[in-house]
Formats: C-alpha cells, structure tokens, sequence
C-alpha cells in the first residue's frame, strides 16, 4: 500500500471513496455499499438507506446520537441496521451497547475487512506479559 497517497489517518483520497457523488468515509465503507446496492436489485435485501441516525435517550435526557452506515430490510421484513468499521474504539462500543438497550428490536451488524459479523464485535484477547 502507498501511503504517500493516504492522510495521516490512512483514509484513501476523497476521489477513491466517492461514488455516486456520495463520499464515504473510507473505501471499504464504499464498496460494502456498492454490494448492498447489487443486493438490493438481487432482492436479497430492501428499503436500503445510507446514514440512518437514532438518539440514544436514557430517562429522558439525551446522551447522544448514534448515526449508523446503512440500514436494510431483509425479504422476511427484519430491519438490520450495519455500521462498517475498521476499528472499533472505545466510544463505539458505547454507542453500540446503548443501541441495543433502547432498539432491541433493531438488530445491529457490524462489517469490516474481515466480514460481515452479527452482533457484538470480537473481543480482543489479553496480552500476557
């Protein structure tokens, strides 16, 4: 990989992840879209939406908003709401830990360069020292 052409995050250059005049926020996130899209006109999935946002209120008090990457509908009617990642961090296990307390009905996939995984993300093991 030629990172002289990648930020100081490693996001590939807005040109790379642009599609349909839509700028993802990393390439892979772009191309799961685009097997989404094939997906949809498969009818494999349906009612495909990108960026679908969901506050997370506890006791009436907004704590924050959780926007996701796409949301779907399976054929059987079983709405999947999918956040592609590349790292999971600390604030998105928070996030997705509320989610699923206040939507449980709403079932939350995670993918990313290994796959698409339903539900928790793994857990990384302990380093022995």
């Amino acid at each position: 990989m030629d990172f002289q052409k990648y930020n100081k995050y490693k996001v590939a250059p807005k040109a790379d992840r642009t599609y349909k005049s839509i700028v993802f926020a990393s390439k892979g996130e772009m191309e799961r879209y685009q097997e989404l899209e094939i997906q949809e006109s498969l009818g494999q999935i349906r009612n495909l939406a990108l960026q679908p946002a969901f506050e997370l209120e506890v006791e009436g008090q907004l704590v924050c908003k959780y926007i996701a990457d796409f949301s779907y509908d399976l054929p059987d009617g079983k709405p999947i709401i999918e956040d592609f990642k590349g790292v999971v961090t600390a604030v998105f296990r928070i996030k997705k830990n509320l989610f699923e307390i206040l939507y449980p009905k709403l079932n939350l996939v995670i993918s990313g360069k290994g796959g698409t995984k339903y539900g928790s993300p793994r857990k990384r093991r302990k380093r022995k020292l």
